[in-house]
């Protein structure tokens, strides 16, 4: 299975928003920035068999800006706002079969924490100490089937996929057959 973890775009900070956190949503330039890291996605050749994401409201709204790249469902699940356990994970996983390419939009530090699952079987330190830091709008992908035997393949930050969207083509129709 591939899985891309992928943290929320960039939203409303919290001292500016005055209502509730969970509805906190994108600022405009953070919708911006992460539909180029979209497009560095596609560059890339990524594509999702389906997108799950935390019930917070910037969540929901980053994988919505993933629909280009997605064959199948976007759905909503309270696991990925929730600190995450081995159990929670695999259960997470099996959720998503029979997909072979998910992707899982959340926050930090609960994705790094995820990425010490799957690849270690233990959460890592979060924080400052953390050996995976995830940028707003970064993407982790790995490749594996249980929990504490999945592989890192990238770990993307936005600004490189950025980069690569900014050297992509802008008309499809003119690009040379590789």
């Amino acid at each position: 299975m591939d899985v891309y973890l992928i943290r929320h775009a960039v939203a409303v900070e919290h001292g500016v928003w005055l209502g509730d956190d969970e509805q906190r949503p994108l600022t405009r330039g953070g919708r911006r920035r992460f539909t180029e890291v979209v497009v560095g996605l596609g560059q890339a050749r990524v594509l999702f068999d389906a997108v799950w994401h935390s019930p917070l409201l910037r969540a929901a709204e980053t994988a919505a800006l993933l629909q280009p790249l997605c064959s199948g469902p976007i759905n909503e699940t309270p696991s990925l706002a929730e600190h995450p356990t081995l159990e929670r994970l695999e259960a997470l996983l099996e959720g998503a079969r029979p997909a072979e390419s998910v992707a899982f939009v959340g926050h930090e530090p609960l994705l790094s924490a995820t990425i010490g699952l799957l690849l270690f079987g233990a959460a890592l330190p979060s924080g400052r100490d953390a050996p995976f830091q995830m940028k707003k709008g970064a993407v982790a992908y790995l490749t594996g089937d249980q929990p504490g035997g999945f592989v890192l393949r990238a770990l993307w930050p936005p600004s490189t996929l950025r980069a690569r969207a900014s050297r992509a083509p802008s008309d499809p129709a003119t690009t040379e057959p590789e």
